[in-house]
């Protein structure tokens, strides 16, 4: 069973990378400092989120968020 204070922190990272908009940036530190997880674990999900390009890794811990519409 997972402890309730770890699915809060998931819930948490859930919830500001759904509230970034497509053009908007984030980092990585921020997203640890905000959501309680480690730098490790935000580190994949974004890479994960990168490489099936809902996210755009811009180097030193910075990702862009792309749009899922190309524009016309």
């Amino acid at each position: 069973m997972v402890a309730p204070d770890v699915n809060a922190r998931w819930d948490r990272l859930q919830a500001m990378l759904i509230a970034i908009k497509p053009g908007e940036t984030i980092r990585v530190d921020a997203l640890t400092k905000e959501s309680g997880l480690e730098r490790d674990t935000i580190m994949t999900v974004l890479n994960e989120l990168a490489r099936v390009m809902l996210f755009e890794p811009q180097g030193d811990g910075v990702f862009v968020r792309r749009s899922l519409w190309p524009h016309s």
